[in-house]
């Protein structure tokens, strides 16, 4: 399967079509493949669950080999503000393609956050 935003898939281990979705988004620099090491930890207790792990959309400003999901260098509160909505918005383009490409319409994913 292919995404709009390159991504490493770790496919459920059960080898059945899977029934859940974890999308784990890497910090500032770092990439999919990065945060795919952590996935690895979760599969043997979620079987039947695929893990989505994408690089963000640009390059690192400050760290070239890695990714960002928008530039955290140099810019206002207002101009961080509104490259983070143009990263929610390729985020759930991602999250609407795993959506019709894997799940059926009587599923849905659900999305939660460590607070």
């Amino acid at each position: 399967m292919t995404y709009s935003l390159n991504t490493i898939v770790l496919e459920p281990l059960s080898k059945n079509k899977p029934k859940n979705a974890v999308i784990l988004c890497h910090g500032y620099g770092g990439d999919g493949n990065d945060i795919s090491i952590l996935a690895n930890y979760w599969r043997a207790h979620l079987p039947d669950t695929i893990f989505i792990c994408p690089d963000a959309p640009e390059k690192c400003a400050a760290s070239p080999s890695g990714f960002q999901w928008f530039d955290l260098m140099d810019q206002t509160p207002e101009q961080v503000l509104a490259k983070s909505l143009v990263a929610e918005n390729k985020l759930n383009k991602l999250i609407d393609e795993l959506k019709k490409k894997i799940f059926s319409a009587d599923q849905y994913i659900e999305i939660s956050q460590d607070v």
